[in-house]
């Protein structure tokens, strides 16, 4: 879990007005936490993740998301999907790159499964873009 507190310490902070200098070696710093909790494939900090994960998406930075849903997914693998499925029409303004990766990933592992998670997980998802269902 100490891994894990220090990329939180690394990502932008709750307060919008904090300074918050990303430079190379904050990266290479952020890079090198990601890759050994992800080595770590430590399942005990799935909870704490995802209570991070929601953290980012409800004060809307997609740097800390992103980083996070990256961890989260390389820890828990294809567990991971219902939370990052979930999480999918919530970031609609912003890049999706990391989920997007993270589920082509899963697909191309383990098609059979990955097929049957995604329909035991998916739920309506109302895109802004679609046009309106009509009535009966």
């Amino acid at each position: 879990m100490l891994l894990l507190a220090q990329l939180i310490r690394l990502l932008p902070g709750e307060d919008p007005d904090e300074e918050w200098e990303f430079d190379d070696t904050l990266f290479d710093k952020i890079t090198e936490l990601t890759k050994a909790l992800i080595a770590s494939a430590d399942p005990r900090l799935v909870p704490e993740l995802e209570r991070h994960l929601e953290s980012f998406f409800e004060r809307e930075d997609f740097y800390g998301r992103d980083v996070v849903g990256e961890v989260l997914a390389g820890i828990a693998g294809l567990d991971a999907l219902p939370t990052l499925l979930r999480a999918w029409p919530r970031t609609w303004a912003t890049t999706r790159t990391p989920f997007r990766r993270s589920s082509v990933s899963f697909s191309s592992k383990t098609p059979s499964r990955h097929a049957r998670q995604c329909s035991n997980w998916s739920m309506p998802v109302m895109s802004p873009f679609a046009p309106p269902e009509s009535g009966p």
